[in-house]
C-alpha cells in the first residue's frame, strides 16, 4: 500500500519481513518498530503472527522452579493441566503434594484471574494440595522470589521433612534458569559466533540482532568472555606483527587496550613498539638550549608553533620557556567593541551586500567578532531593506548548499 517513514516497506514486504522471527516474543524483543507499522496501517497481527509458535515464559516462574528443585533435590511439573484440571499450577512437587504459584503485578489482578485463582484454592484444598502463592512486590525477580520463598521456609520444612535455611536459598545462582528459555536464537550457533570476535565491541556492531536478543532476554553473561577485550595468541612473533602497523605509542596503549597488556604479560613490550612515535618523550632530554634551537625559523608566533610541532609546544609550555623563545603571542582581538552606526555601515554593510549572511561573515572571519556579536549589530542598526537583503542571502544560501 504505502510506505512507512524511515523504512520503505509495502504491506506485502512487511509480512515477508516478519516471516523472519519464530515466536511473537522474539519479534516484540528485536524488531517491535515492525509490529508498531502494521498497527497504524490497520494489518491484522493475526496475520502478522499465523507462522509463528506462542512460547510464553515467566523469568520468576523460572528462577522460583530453579530454587525449589534445588532445595528440595527433586524435579517439579511444571506449568501442568493435570492435577486440578483444567486449571494450571505453575510449579507442582507430586511427592509431597505442594504447589506453588506465582502472581505477576498485573494479570493476576484482573477480575477473571482472581476468579479463577480463588477456584484453584478450592481445588487444592480439596486435593489436600498445599498451595504456596507468591505475588510479585518488585522488578528485581531474583531478589524478590528468594525473600518470599524464605519467607515461607517454615511451612515447606515442615511439609518435606527437611531443614532449609535462608543461606540455603540465597546461594542459588539463578543465571542456569536461562538454560530452559525457549530457543528462540540457536545457542550453539551463537556461541560459535561469539568466539568469532574479539570483543564485545566487535560483537554489538558485526551480530546487532543477536546482541538484542541476549539483552533483551537476560542472557548477556554469555558474553563475559569477550568483556576482557583480551583474544590474543600466545606467539611472540605474532604479537609484534599485529604492533608493526600501529605507529604511534599514545595511540597504542589507548585504542589497543589489550594488545598493549598481552605485551607487558608476554614482557615484549620494548620490543612490539620500539617502531612506535613517542612524542611526549622526544624532547624530555634536551637542554634548554637544545630545545629553543629547534624552533624553526619561519615560525613568528606561539600558535604557529603550536600547530607545526604539538610536542615542542608541549615541553616548552612545561619548562615556561616562551619569554626566551621571543615569539610573538597570538593576536588577540581587543574586547573593546566599537558598536558605533559608522563602524556597523563601514564594515558590516558592505559585506551583506556582497550577498554573504551573518553565519558566513563569522565564519569566514572576515571580522573580528563572533557570530552573536554581529548579530547584535544587525538587530541594532539595520535597515528594513538591509534585513530582507540578509534574507535574500541566506534562502540563496540554502539553495547553493542545496546544489552541491
Amino acid at each position: 500500500m504505502g510506505y512507512t517513514k524511515g523504512r520503505k516497506f509495502t504491506d506485502e514486504e512487511l509480512l515477508t519481513e516478519a516471516k523472519k522471527y519464530k515466536t511473537k516474543r522474539e519479534l516484540k524483543a528485536l524488531d517491535n518498530s515492525l509490529l508498531s507499522i502494521a498497527r497504524r496501517r490497520g494489518i491484522p497481527t493475526s496475520k502478522l503472527f499465523e507462522h509463528m509458535v506462542d512460547v510464553p515464559f515467566s523469568i520468576p516462574q523460572l528462577m522460583c522452579k530453579l530454587i525449589l528443585e534445588t532445595i528440595l533435590q527433586e524435579k517439579c511439573l511444571y506449568d501442568t493441566r493435570q492435577i486440578i484440571k483444567p486449571y494450571e499450577l505453575d510449579i507442582y512437587f507430586p511427592t509431597y503434594k505442594l504447589a506453588f504459584e506465582y502472581c505477576g503485578d498485573y494479570w493476576h489482578h484482573q477480575p477473571d484471574a482472581v476468579k479463577r485463582d480463588k477456584i484453584k484454592k478450592e481445588k487444592c484444598r480439596e486435593e489436600n494440595i498445599t498451595l504456596i502463592v507468591l505475588n510479585m512486590r518488585s522488578r528485581r525477580w531474583e531478589e524478590d522470589v528468594k525473600q518470599q520463598i524464605i519467607e515461607h521456609l517454615k511451612t515447606i520444612n515442615t511439609i518435606v521433612n527437611k531443614n532449609i535455611v535462608a543461606n540455603d536459598v540465597l546461594n542459588i545462582n539463578c543465571k542456569d534458569i536461562y538454560k530452559n528459555l525457549p530457543a528462540i536464537i540457536d545457542l550453539d550457533h551463537l556461541k560459535k559466533k561469539i568466539n568469532e570476535c574479539n570483543n564485545l565491541k566487535e560483537f554489538s556492531s558485526k551480530f546487532k540482532r543477536e546482541y538484542r536478543y541476549l539483552i533483551n532476554s537476560g542472557q548477556l553473561h554469555l558474553l563475559d568472555s569477550l568483556r576482557s577485550k583480551i583474544r590474543y595468541p600466545n606467539e611472540i612473533n605474532k604479537i609484534i606483527e599485529m604492533c608493526l602497523p600501529i605507529s604511534c605509542y599514545n595511540d597504542f596503549i589507548q585504542n589497543h587496550n589489550g594488545l598493549y597488556l598481552k605485551c607487558i604479560k608476554l614482557n615484549i613490550l620494548k620490543e612490539a613498539t620500539k617502531h612506535m612515535k613517542r612524542h611526549n618523550k622526544k624532547y624530555a632530554y634536551h637542554t634548554n638550549e637544545q630545545l629553543l634551537i629547534e624552533i624553526p625559523c619561519n615560525i613568528e608566533n606561539t600558535n604557529q608553533l603550536k600547530k607545526t610541532n604539538l610536542s615542542l609546544y608541549n615541553e616548552i609550555l612545561k619548562r615556561r620557556l616562551f619569554s626566551e623563545t621571543g615569539l610573538a603571542k597570538p593576536r588577540k582581538w581587543t574586547s573593546k567593541i566599537d558598536k558605533s552606526v559608522e563602524y556597523f555601515n563601514e564594515n558590516i554593510v558592505p559585506l551583506i551586500e556582497r550577498g554573504l549572511t551573518v553565519n558566513q561573515i563569522s565564519n569566514q572571519s572576515l571580522l573580528p567578532f563572533s557570530y552573536n556579536i554581529i548579530q547584535d549589530f544587525v538587530k541594532t542598526f539595520a535597515s528594513v531593506q538591509l534585513l530582507q537583503k540578509l534574507k535574500q542571502n541566506k534562502s540563496n544560501s540554502y539553495r547553493n548548499k542545496k546544489k552541491g
